[in-house]
């Protein structure tokens, strides 16, 4: 009895936490697709010739649906920018 008792409360904790774990899976992989979304409109731009800040500028503007996937699976606005910022220091190099 006491067993059935323990087990129903591991699976009661348990659960909650399964979800979290899918949702903050969703929003890694909605990042690393961001982030892979952004590397390459950002090539491509610097490719044809856009100056950096301009390609940046398209990237942003050619990846904004993605971004928008990443904060509905629980990012915040402040994350997607400061992803952002580290994009464009890390294309700068």
């Amino acid at each position: 009895m006491v067993r059935m008792l323990a087990l129903a409360i591991a699976v009661t904790f348990a659960a909650p936490v399964t979800m979290v774990d899918a949702a903050t899976n969703k929003f890694l992989k909605w990042s690393s697709q961001f982030d892979t979304c952004w590397m390459r409109a950002n090539e491509k731009a610097l490719e044809k010739g856009a100056d950096a800040r301009k390609a940046a500028k398209k990237a942003d503007n050619h990846c904004k649906k993605l971004g928008r996937k990443m904060l509905k699976e629980g990012g915040s606005k402040y994350s997607l920018k400061d992803r952002r910022k580290a994009l464009r220091k890390s294309s700068e190099y």
